[in-house]
């Protein structure tokens, strides 16, 4: 992350004092400052189009940033501005589709940078654009969540210093989001919103902005102290006992490997289970099933999966496995049931892999549980 978190704040903190490879500097961090994060406060999502059209007449670019994909497809539907080229990005449009809408992207902002004539671009995305993508706009609007998110979506405004001075970065408290099912979000937003409610009323404490040290170990301890007892020691199950992956990882002589210490003594057993833990860590927490798209060269290989050829040339059909990767996404338990019951997925390639019905993507949104295009977006 380009926003470390403090370990030194975590349930079980790091013991070792490490120091910065180069210590901060103040005058250093003002050469480098492109932008200043401001807090708008709270705003329903119906009224953000109307902000966004105002801060348009300040900017020759805007990105919006939400936390939800039916957030960022109302805000694309819901957009009417004249002379503006208008993008969409989410998780729910394959790998593929979203680099050719990021090289879209980036041709209309420099179209608008050296002709003044050329359209606008807003870009309305969810949390895809937000590491890893080089792309510069005029302005970013970002949906409260975590800190760390925040200073991302900042690293996509100004990112090579082509403004005179710093771009506006806003972050805005959307009143009504339902974040239950995303509760990672849920509890960055809560500790970032609780450091810029300190921020306004003790600024003396943060005097190089949100962006700072000060600020960065203030949000991470918010956060920690929130968080559930044991949540950091990551709760398992084997067997139907509860464990966690702090037990499987630490000195406990419980999880060494049985056979081994009665064969050889202890000498130079490990008391760490790692295979067991291992295979029990998930980075998303949620299982998840990839399906093919029909978007573009999807198609093709859609069809390839299911030819003679493919059939029987093993190397043939390992390699439209590995092209198809950029034309895949994945789908949550949810989804998948949904897709299933209507009628979307088709084992392809002998049930190797999944492919999707073409009512069910399109080209604005990506996978569409409805099997309709714009007309299925509702809040």
């Amino acid at each position: 992350s380009a926003t470390q978190p403090c370990l030194e704040q975590t349930a079980h903190p790091m013991t070792e004092n490490i120091k910065d490879i180069v210590p901060f500097d103040e005058e250093l961090w003002h050469v480098f400052k492109r932008t200043q994060i401001i807090d708008k406060g709270g705003m329903r999502l119906d009224a953000i189009p109307a902000f966004i059209a105002d801060q348009l007449d300040r900017t020759d670019s805007l990105l919006v940033i939400c936390n939800l994909k039916k957030q960022a497809a109302y805000l694309f539907t819901e957009m009417n501005l004249e002379n503006t080229v208008i993008f969409h990005l989410s998780a729910g449009m394959c790998m593929a589709h979203r680099m050719a809408v990021i090289s879209e992207i980036n041709n209309a902002l420099e179209k608008r940078r050296t002709d003044p004539d050329a359209p606008k671009v807003v870009c309305i995305s969810t949390q895809v654009i937000e590491a890893g993508v080089d792309v510069s706009f005029g302005c970013v609007i970002r949906l409260c969540a975590g800190l760390d998110s925040v200073i991302q979506a900042a690293g996509r405004c100004n990112r090579n210093g082509e403004l005179n001075g710093a771009a506006d970065v806003f972050i805005i408290n959307c009143r009504g989001e339902d974040l239950g099912m995303l509760r990672s979000i849920k509890d960055g937003k809560m500790a970032c919103m609780s450091l810029l409610s300190d921020c306004k009323y003790h600024p003396e404490k943060y005097p190089s902005g949100l962006t700072s040290d000060e600020a960065v170990y203030a949000y991470y301890k918010k956060l920690y102290i929130q968080s559930d007892i044991g949540a950091q020691d990551m709760p398992i199950k084997i067997d139907g006992s509860p464990f966690t992956l702090f037990d499987l990882l630490s000195l406990d002589r419980t999880f060494a490997n049985a056979p081994y210490l009665k064969a050889n003594g202890e000498k130079y057993a490990l008391t760490q289970a790692f295979k067991t833990a291992g295979s029990r860590f998930t980075v998303f927490g949620s299982r998840t099933t990839d399906v093919i798209v029909p978007y573009s060269e999807g198609k093709e290989i859609i069809a390839e999966l299911g030819s003679k050829r493919a059939e029987e040339d093993i190397k043939y059909l390992k390699k439209l496995i590995k092209k198809a990767r950029a034309y895949t996404v994945s789908l949550y338990e949810n989804q998948r049931r949904v897709l299933a019951d209507s009628g979307a997925l088709h084992p392809i390639a002998d049930g190797i892999a999944l492919a999707l019905s073409e009512e069910f993507y399109n080209e604005d949104f990506g996978l569409n549980l409805d099997g309709e295009s714009r007309q299925a977006i509702t809040l």
